[in-house]
């Protein structure tokens, strides 16, 4: 217990006074003191809404948690995060050639494309595109094969379409799988 100066005729009064015995005014220290218990509680206060997202949303970071957790230690994480990460073939080279092969049972001059292929992060099925270009023309072709993890592999096309005359042969492939 303290004393304080009333707020309208300034005597002395007790804190915990609900009246200024000397003039009847509520003491303004005792208003104050209710003002501030109750900004308190209000602050505290949560309503149902609240509390059950935050709950949610307490239980969901847990459990993400835990699953990595649980991946890390199985030592899947860093493999999972691998295989997302990367592309799952390459190109290792390409390689186009003047060849001779047998179209409708007929001997034709055209152009053989080589196109190494590497199988990087998980067994399964590629495929192999080849854009064949030269001075008559482009053409596109597309094979498709099952791969194990880093297994080489050649996939061969023929492009029976370009002549002997043909000039300019560039050949580029890709893969997706």
């Amino acid at each position: 217990m303290s004393i304080v100066d009333c707020r309208e005729c300034g005597k002395p009064v007790s804190d915990e006074a609900k009246q200024c015995p000397h003039c009847g005014v509520e003491n303004p220290y005792f208003k104050a003191h209710l003002m501030a218990q109750a900004a308190r509680a209000a602050a505290n206060h949560r309503t149902p809404e609240e509390g059950v997202l935050k709950k949610i949303l307490r239980r969901f970071t847990y459990v993400a948690i835990a699953i990595v957790a649980v991946l890390t230690l199985i030592g899947k994480a860093p493999a999972i995060l691998a295989a997302l990460a990367k592309p799952s073939c390459e190109v290792v080279s390409v390689k186009p050639e003047p060849d001779l092969f047998l179209t409708d049972g007929e001997a034709d001059a055209g152009v053989k494309v080589t196109a190494l292929v590497r199988k990087l992060n998980r067994d399964g099925e590629i495929t192999v595109s080849i854009r064949l270009s030269t001075s008559e023309g482009d053409w596109v072709k597309a094979t498709t094969g099952v791969m194990k993890t880093n297994e080489q592999r050649n996939a061969i096309l023929q492009f029976p379409e370009p002549t002997v005359n043909a000039q300019n042969i560039r050949a580029e492939a890709t893969c997706k799988g």
